[in-house]
């Protein structure tokens, strides 16, 4: 939470986006807002840390191993 909160705020006082950029507490958010991923029954879903170094490398690896096509 506080590094969402934390790139929220980079990105609100960066003025880059106005309108779309407003300032917030996701804190103050209530429980049903979409803190999950949404349920798309078999398809994979990948969780991904971006508070470290560069994901890229391990999401294209992970991509490329699934099928080419999911039924």
């Amino acid at each position: 939470m506080d590094v969402l909160q934390t790139r929220h705020d980079v990105r609100v006082a960066s003025g880059r986006g106005p309108g779309i950029d407003l300032p917030m507490e996701y804190a103050a958010m209530p429980a049903h807002s979409c803190w999950t991923p949404l349920d798309l029954g078999d398809a994979p879903c990948l969780t991904v840390d971006t508070t470290g170094g560069d994901v890229l490398p391990g999401v294209l690896a992970w991509r490329v191993g699934l099928p080419h096509r999911l039924e």
